[in-house]
């Protein structure tokens, strides 16, 4: 991975898990020259949809086949929280910076809806993170597997997606991220589309809209197999950058070592 874009990551990714949305902006202002008369209405048709429509609450989210996206929260009084979701019963993926805030295991929960449309705290065992920083993935392991409390049923676990797969994604394919946005109200779950803008090496850059609280969201492709990860995203909501990255050889070796 290019050091600039690591570099990005680390920064936008901290800002992100820290409740805070981050600082750099990535548009810029364009001098556009009106459509000719005959294909004005269809260009204004093409300019309705933004990045906020293309964002939606999944307002049931026991019923919902992302109930498996999981809230990373504190025990304590202490601010910020993350994504997770679910890829064993006992193991939830989400990223490196969400998980080395804490000092130990005790101090972080993860929230999944019951399906009585009540959250269900769930106690951590273990937090693990790779030695090396430059990996922003991480990995949550409870201390009881969910099939062990048939509440707890419902909970759809996500299969990474082929390495064969992963390594078809192309720009301009379809992106789906789903998570807790902190720009939106606290524990509410959040479905967010939209393009692949560049792919260098596994690192992975997309307009659909993200904010503080995302870092860690599974990230989809159209055929909704799960191949990467968010973990940053630029301040503007408008034409948003978001950032992630996809499950290669040196992650899926990380996954498979401690899942």
């Amino acid at each position: 991975m290019k050091q600039n874009r690591l570099s990005q990551i680390l920064v936008l990714g901290a800002l992100l898990s820290a409740g805070g949305c981050a600082l750099t902006g990535c548009a810029t202002s364009k001098t556009t020259t009106p459509a000719p008369k005959s294909t004005q209405q269809a260009t204004s048709k093409e300019t309705t949809e933004t990045a906020e429509s293309r964002r939606k609450q999944i307002t049931d989210i026991a019923a919902s086949s992302y109930n498996g996206v999981a809230l990373v929260k504190t025990t304590t009084d202490k601010p910020g929280f993350g994504t997770a979701v679910f890829i064993t019963p006992d193991t939830l993926l989400t990223n490196r910076h969400v998980v080395v805030p804490f000092k130990n295991a005790d101090e972080a929960a993860v929230q999944v809806m019951g399906t009585d449309g009540k959250p269900i705290d769930l106690p951590v065992k273990e937090l693990i993170a790779p030695e090396d920083d430059s990996m922003d993935v991480g990995i949550i392991k409870l201390k009881t597997p969910i099939t062990e409390n048939k509440a707890l049923n419902h909970i759809k676990i996500q299969k990474i997606a082929s390495l064969e797969t992963v390594n078809k994604t192309k720009v301009a394919d379809f992106v789906r991220a789903v998570g807790y946005p902190g720009d939106k109200e606290r524990g509410t779950l959040w479905d967010s589309h939209g393009t692949i803008k560049e792919i260098d090496g596994n690192f992975l850059t997309y307009d659909a809209l993200i904010a503080s609280g995302s870092s860690g969201s599974p990230l989809f492709n159209k055929d909704g197999e799960l191949i990467g990860i968010a973990n940053a995203s630029t301040d503007d909501t408008e034409n948003p950058t978001s950032f992630g990255l996809l499950f290669d050889k040196t992650i899926r070796a990380f996954i498979a070592k401690h899942q």
